[in-house]
């Protein structure tokens, strides 16, 4: 039997693909969905990923530049600063909570990122709006390379399942409602 719920909330559980249970359904296999399953596994929660293309071919293997992070590495920067080049560059359409928020956290998910064996390159970069050298790479494809190890350690979690070649129309379409 196939069942999927629809509306709001995907957080709900989600009986589908030969009755497997899940938590949570997440649309998207780029570094941010990847890291969300990652994340969810760890709390014991069971993840699907529904991916439109092959793992590995979504947009965020083309992202070349690279992650704008305050560290507390570099002596010269402080949060609040990169808080203020957001907003200055957002030109009054960020949200400060949020833009707070994602940059309080940055420099952890760096260190998330680093255990599961990514090497940044050495040294902070100054680029486009920051006022000081904070900006982080893995020589021109940070993307690809941030990727690579989100894919490998989400692919051995038993309580994370992926379909590749999945739109969620698809998923949709094939319920049984």
């Amino acid at each position: 039997m196939r069942y999927i719920y629809t509306g709001y909330s995907l957080t709900r559980k989600f009986m589908f693909m030969d009755n497997n249970d899940f938590d949570t359904i997440i649309i998207g296999s780029g570094i941010s969905g990847l890291s969300l399953a990652l994340k969810l596994a760890k709390q014991n929660q069971n993840a699907f990923i529904a991916s439109k293309e092959a793992i590995t071919e979504g947009s965020s293997k083309y992202a070349q530049g690279g992650v704008a992070v305050y560290s507390p590495e570099n002596t010269e920067d402080n949060l609040e600063s990169h808080i203020q080049d957001t907003l200055d560059s957002g030109k009054g359409i960020c949200n400060e909570a949020v833009v707070q928020e994602i940059l309080s956290k940055g420099w952890s998910q760096i260190q998330e990122l680093r255990k599961l064996g990514l090497e940044f390159d050495k040294g902070f970069n100054i680029e486009g709006s920051h006022s000081y050298s904070r900006v982080m790479h893995v020589a021109d494809g940070t993307g690809r390379a941030i990727l690579k190890p989100l894919v490998d350690h989400a692919s051995r979690q038993s309580n994370i399942s992926i379909s590749q070649g999945s739109e969620l129309i698809s998923l949709i379409k094939s319920g049984t409602r």
